[in-house]
Order: C-alpha cells, then sequence, then structure tokens
C-alpha cells in the first residue's frame, strides 16, 4: 500500500512541468530577440546601401555623355560611388559587391531627354549586394544575410535650370593651328572650339535654356559677323579693338534643338551653323581671321550688357569664356587708356557682372602660365592662367585644357579635352534625378 500511495503522489507531481515550460518561453524569446535585432540589422544595412547606390547612380548620371573623349566616364564614377571596398562610399560594417553587369547604361524612351552623346544613353542603372552578418539568428543556422539594392538615375529630369547663356569665342588668328590633343580627330584650335560648340548645345534644353554668341576679336560690321554663320566662304573683315567693333554674333535663343527630346541639332539654326554643324552646303562655322592682337575685357562687358537687356527675369545669366587669356594687343590696336593691364581689366569686369549675379564660366585654352611670359601688360606680374581663374565664379566653374603645345593650368575639373568640357559645362544646368527602376 505504502508502495502505491508513492506512485500516486509522484505522478500528481507538476513542480518539473514548470522548467519546460519556462524553457520553451525562453526559446520563445531568443527567437523574437533574434528576430528583432537581426532583421533590425538587416534593415539598418538595407537603407545605408540603398544611399550609397542612389549616391553612385546619380554621380554616374551627372557624367552621363560629358566626355567624348572617355565614353563610359559615368560608368567608373558611379563605381567610385559605390559602397565596394576601396570606394568613396565604402563600407566598414559589411562586405558589399557591385552585382554582375553593373552599373550599366540604359536610354529610357519615356523621360523625355535623348539619348545621343559619346554614350548613347539617358540614365544608369546601379546594383550593389551586402553581406550581413547575423546575431541571434546565428544560433539557428543563420549566419548572414544578403541584401541587394538597385537604383536608376537620369541625366536629366523635371524641368531644366532656366540659363541665359552668352558664349564667347577667341577667334584671333593662333586659333588656326592645329591641336594634335583636341578630343575630336583632326581639329584646328578653332575645329575644336567649334566641336565643343555643338557639344555644349547638344547638352543644352531649348525649352528652357537660351544662349547666344560673341567673338573677338570683333568685325567691322553687323554683316561681317554674319559671316560667321550664313554658309559664306569669305572670310569677315575684322577691326581693331579701338574702332567699336561688333562683337556679337547671335543674340539669345533657343532653337539650337527643334525640342528637349531632340537627339540632334537644329542644322537650320543660326549658332549651330556657327558652329559647324549646319547641313552639307553650309559648314564653314566660325573663322579666325586675326591681326589686332587678343583683348576681352569689352567684349566680356558687352557680354554681360546683352543679358540685362535681352535676357529674361528672374533666370540664372551665364557667360562662357574661351580663350588663352594672353591679353596683349597692341598699342596701335588698342585705345591708348586701355593699353595697360588689359588682363586685369578682364578680372575687373568680371567681377562686376558676378557681382550682379551672373555665372562665369571659362576655359584656359592652352593658357600659358607664366606671370612674366603673359599679360605683359600687367603692373604686377601676372599669368594668363591666373587671369582665367579669377574671371571664373569659383574653381568649380574654371577649366583648362591643353592645345597640344604645353601643360593645362591646373583646374580641378575632370574634364580636359575643349568638346567634353563644353559639353560637361551644359550637363550643370540639367539636374540629375532618381527614377524608378521599372522606368522604361
Amino acid at each position: 500500500m505504502k508502495m502505491l500511495s508513492l506512485l500516486h503522489r509522484f505522478r500528481r507531481d507538476r513542480k518539473g512541468a514548470t522548467v519546460v515550460v519556462f524553457m520553451g518561453t525562453l526559446l520563445g524569446m531568443l527567437g523574437s530577440a533574434a528576430m528583432v535585432i537581426d532583421v533590425g540589422n538587416v534593415y539598418v544595412a538595407r537603407r545605408a546601401l540603398q544611399s550609397s547606390t542612389d549616391s553612385a547612380a546619380l554621380a554616374g548620371a551627372s557624367e552621363i555623355n560629358c566626355c567624348s573623349a572617355q565614353p563610359g566616364k559615368a560608368l567608373t564614377t558611379a563605381t567610385a560611388y559605390s559602397a565596394a571596398s576601396g570606394q568613396a562610399n565604402a563600407s566598414a560594417r559589411w562586405a558589399v559587391t557591385m552585382a554582375s553587369g553593373f552599373p550599366q547604361f540604359r536610354c529610357l524612351a519615356t523621360i523625355g531627354v535623348p539619348c545621343g552623346g559619346s554614350d548613347s544613353a539617358n540614365a544608369i542603372v546601379v546594383s550593389q549586394s551586402a553581406v550581413v552578418p547575423t546575431y541571434f539568428a546565428a544560433l539557428f543556422g543563420l549566419t548572414t544575410w544578403t541584401v541587394n539594392v538597385t537604383s536608376t538615375a537620369s541625366l536629366a529630369g523635371g524641368t531644366p535650370t532656366p540659363v541665359d547663356m552668352m558664349v564667347i569665342v577667341d577667334t584671333t588668328g593662333s586659333m588656326n593651328t592645329a591641336d594634335p590633343q583636341c578630343d575630336v580627330a583632326n581639329q584646328s584650335r578653332l575645329g575644336c572650339a567649334m566641336a565643343g560648340g555643338r557639344n555644349l548645345l547638344s547638352g543644352l534644353a531649348p525649352s528652357a535654356q537660351q544662349t547666344g554668341l560673341m567673338v573677338f576679336p570683333g568685325t567691322a560690321t553687323a554683316a561681317d559677323a554674319a559671316k560667321n554663320y550664313d554658309c559664306s566662304t569669305s572670310s569677315p573683315t575684322i577691326t581693331k579693338y579701338s574702332a567699336n567693333p561688333v562683337y556679337s554674333i547671335l543674340g539669345l535663343g533657343s532653337d539650337f534643338r527643334t525640342s528637349d527630346g531632340a537627339t540632334s541639332l537644329n542644322t537650320s539654326s543660326n549658332i549651330v551653323k556657327a558652329f559647324k554643324g549646319g547641313a552639307a552646303g553650309c559648314q564653314q562655322g566660325m573663322s579666325a581671321v586675326g591681326g589686332v592682337g587678343t583683348y576681352y575685357a569689352d567684349v566680356l562687358a558687352q557680354a554681360q550688357a546683352s543679358l540685362v537687356a535681352n535676357g529674361r527675369a528672374n533666370v540664372q545669366k551665364a557667360i562662357i569664356l574661351l580663350s588663352d587669356g594672353d591679353a596683349t594687343a597692341s598699342s596701335s590696336n588698342i585705345a591708348p587708356a586701355k593699353f595697360a593691364n588689359q588682363c586685369s581689366q578682364a578680372v575687373a569686369v568680371a567681377a562686376a557682372a558676378k557681382a550682379a549675379g551672373t555665372k562665369i564660366y571659362t576655359v584656359a585654352y592652352g593658357a600659358p602660365t607664366s606671370a612674366t611670359g603673359s599679360c605683359q601688360s600687367e603692373t604686377v606680374a601676372m599669368s594668363a592662367c591666373t587671369t582665367l581663374k579669377n574671371i571664373a565664379s569659383d574653381a568649380s566653374t574654371f577649366y583648362s585644357s591643353s592645345d597640344g603645345t604645353g601643360g593645362t593650368c591646373g583646374s580641378t575639373n575632370p574634364a580636359t579635352g575643349l568638346s567634353s568640357i563644353l559639353g560637361n559645362i551644359a550637363l550643370q544646368f540639367r539636374k540629375t534625378r532618381l527614377l524608378p527602376n521599372n522606368t522604361v
């Protein structure tokens, strides 16, 4: 009987059940912790990876079609801004790699941006992967979690930045010499400049952006100025800087393309013709006559005056000056009061324009770097390179290109070929934007 009673008591004892319930609850709590902590960690990784992928796509999109001598530069730029090891946004917490085959160009038909240019693209896609280690989930055999994200960015989205722009081209005699380092083969210096002008126009949006053209030295009459675009085979007659020259070739206009989405320039546009982009039988373009030296303070002043008088209200004004910067007009070709400090005069004119809100881009084209070998009319020695740097609004708007006769002025801008530089300037007025990844 005693033995039977003991067995009944043992069978009714429930103290061990508490341990079983506790262990089951603990395992459930650990599972929940694994879910909350590890999923949270993966979420943080995804957000960080998406941010770096967006940055890489936008950086790459800003370089699409930028550089005719460097097709594909947008792809290397996108990679440089990725989160992969050794790149600008490299991750210290997770192993990040660029997905195979990425970044890659896209030509999207629905965003209203042409697919022309050196890359034949208007968008770029970046795809990255990150291997995220787990903590609690590792107890259940899940040691890592792979995160994949993709980002698409367009060359230009939304409404392009409105701008009224005046391009000033040096057409002195030295522009007739060959430029073996031009990023378009077999060109004279002026031919290279005109190729750059076409690249510039290809990147602007006629719906919001206008551009005009001035040259120096100026022509004797308006009829002579028209010879820079009227398909004439005869060169314009130029005149001394002291003889009230005509600097303006074409006023502000937007007929360089028929629409923002047009894939080619309008060959009937006078400014396209001036940049040697007319139809067959009309490809003479501008002429470099020379004979009166280099002086550009007055053309800078007239460019600013034209923008103020003829530009639109509340629209950004911009000037692009392309020259070697070595202002050395002789006393026989310039007014006596303007003979001294010719480079400094241009810097002063530019300072007034910048103070009025105009953004000035300068392109130092084979500009001398020596303070004693250039700008020789200066009271205080100053090189042509320094002159053009001081005329530019800031370091971001100063470009330098060699003409094959020497080095460059040390610009921090990546584009160095003349055609690429002018295309790059156009991109400054066309904003990049992120797009849904399923955009076609």
